[in-house]
C-alpha cells in the first residue's frame, strides 16, 4: 500500500510497516486503501490533518505507551502494535483489544528473564484474582509468532490460561510451542467457558505433556467455536506424566458448538 505524507510517499512492507523522514510542520497523510490505520512510532502530537481526498480512517498510534491507542472499550479498543503491548492484556482482562500488525513474541524473551520461554498464559481459574480473560480480542488476521509457553496458571496453559464470557476472533498463531505438564493444555487456551471464538488459525506448532491435552484447547464449556483451523500441528501426550485424555482439536467439550473448523 502507498502511504503519502506531505510531498513524500513510500510503500508499506509485508507487515504493513512504513517510514517517511524529513517532514516538518503540519503534514497531510493519506493512504491508498480504505479502513487502514496509520501507525506512528513514538509519542504523537495530537494535532493531525487529513485531506478531503484521504481514503483512510487516520489515527496515530504509539509503540512506546502501554497500548498503541484506544481506551479499552468495545467501541474504542486498546490497539496492540508491539509484543509488550500484547503482554499488557494480562493486566486488563475485562477490556477490549485490536491487533493491527504481526507480533513476534521473541521480542519478550529478555523481559521474562529466561533464554527459552517468552509467554505466560493469560487468565486464571475461578476465583483466583485477577480471574479469567473476559474481554474481547480482534487480531484482524495478523500473526502472533514464535510463542513459547513453558509455564501454567492454576493448571491451565496456552496463549490463554482460562477464558470466560469473552469474544476472540481473527488471530493467526504461527510456530507456537506449548510444553508444560499442566492439567489442561491447548495452544490457543487451556479452558474456554461461555465464549465466542471465531477464525483462530494455528500453523506449524506443537503441544506436549499435560494430563488433559487438546491441540486447540483442552476443555470447552458453553462456547461457540467457528471457522478455526489447525495446520501442521503436533500434539504429543506423555503417558509417564499421567496423560488421561488427548484430542487433536479439543479433548473434552460440554455444551459447545463447533462449525466449519
Amino acid at each position: 500500500m502507498t502511504v503519502k505524507a506531505g510531498t513524500k510517499q513510500t510503500e508499506t512492507d509485508a507487515n504493513g510497516n512504513w517510514s517517511i523522514t524529513g517532514l516538518t510542520g503540519t503534514v497531510t497523510v493519506s493512504a491508498g486503501l480504505q479502513n487502514y490505520y496509520i501507525v506512528v512510532t513514538g509519542t504523537v502530537n495530537p494535532n493531525k490533518q487529513v485531506s478531503s481526498a484521504a481514503t483512510i480512517d487516520f489515527t496515530a498510534y504509539s509503540e512506546t505507551e502501554d497500548f498503541g491507542g484506544g481506551t479499552g472499550t468495545e467501541n474504542d479498543p486498546y490497539i496492540i502494535v508491539t509484543a509488550q503491548q500484547l503482554n499488557n492484556i494480562r493486566d486488563n482482562l475485562d477490556k477490549h483489544f485490536k491487533q493491527i500488525k504481526n507480533i513476534d513474541l521473541n521480542d519478550l524473551k529478555s523481559k521474562l528473564g529466561t533464554p527459552v520461554a517468552n509467554w505466560e498464559p493469560v487468565g486464571r481459574d475461578f476465583p483466583v484474582s485477577p480471574g479469567p480473560f473476559t474481554g474481547s480480542y480482534n487480531g484482524m488476521g495478523f500473526e502472533i509468532q514464535n510463542m513459547v509457553v513453558l509455564s501454567e496458571v492454576d493448571g491451565y496453559t496456552g496463549f490463554f490460561g482460562l477464558v470466560s464470557e469473552a469474544s476472540i476472533t481473527n488471530i493467526v498463531f504461527k510456530n507456537a510451542t506449548v510444553d508444560r505438564d499442566a492439567s489442561n493444555s491447548g495452544i490457543f487456551a487451556g479452558g474456554l467457558y461461555d465464549s465466542v471464538i471465531d477464525r483462530i488459525i494455528i500453523e506449524d506448532s506443537s503441544l506436549s505433556q499435560s494430563s488433559y491435552i487438546g491441540g486447540f484447547a483442552s476443555y470447552t464449556s458453553g462456547s461457540t467455536i467457528t471457522n478455526c483451523e489447525m495446520e501442521d500441528v503436533t500434539v504429543m501426550a506423555n503417558p509417564d506424566s499421567g496423560g488421561y485424555r488427548v484430542g487433536g482439536f479439543v479433548q473434552d467439550a460440554s455444551g459447545s458448538w463447533f462449525e466449519n473448523c
